[in-house]
């Protein structure tokens, strides 16, 4: 039996928390608002602040960008040395000023597999007597996706083929 889509997204919503979601700045792993919250009171970083207001677009890149930060090293043109000097750098000046490196249409690539901080509701902690705006992307932004990373691929595919 086929299972309707609205059924599918509700138990995956219902399920979010039992998926671990990873710090971004440390191996820490546990459900995504108490990695939200240790990112807070651990790193000081704000994460909903940080992509708060943020298309969904910008903040794939934005933690595509970080995570890729971290597994690499820190090897950047900025030469961070490490997560704590990457966190003084972002209470200092804010991730828009490296946004000339995470923009890159690269970063909508997802570093973990599943990475459930992607699909993070920036929203969950505002006042619960407003009505909720969809934060989630609907099906046109995930086929947009979708068509963007396809056209670099073939875009890759056809560079590796005149080498």
């Amino acid at each position: 039996m086929i299972q309707s889509r609205s059924e599918g997204w509700n138990d995956w919503e219902d399920n979010e928390e039992t998926i671990p979601a990873t710090c971004l700045f440390c191996p820490e792993t546990s459900g995504a608002s108490k990695i939200i919250d240790h990112m807070l009171h651990s790193h000081g970083f704000d994460f909903r602040t940080t992509f708060a207001k943020r298309d969904i677009y910008d903040r794939i890149k934005m933690i595509n960008y970080l995570r890729t930060l971290v597994k690499q090293r820190f090897g950047t043109q900025h030469s961070f040395a490490s997560s704590e000097a990457l966190l003084t750098h972002l209470k200092e000046s804010g991730i828009d000023s490296l946004a000339e490196e995470w923009k890159q249409e690269q970063f909508l690539t997802p570093v973990l597999e599943g990475d459930v901080l992607l699909m993070e509701d920036e929203d969950e902690d505002d006042d619960e007597d407003e009505p909720k705006k969809q934060t989630r992307p609907d099906e046109t932004e995930v086929a947009k996706i979708l068509e963007m990373l396809s056209m670099r691929d073939q875009e890759d595919s056809e560079s590796d083929d005149d080498e």
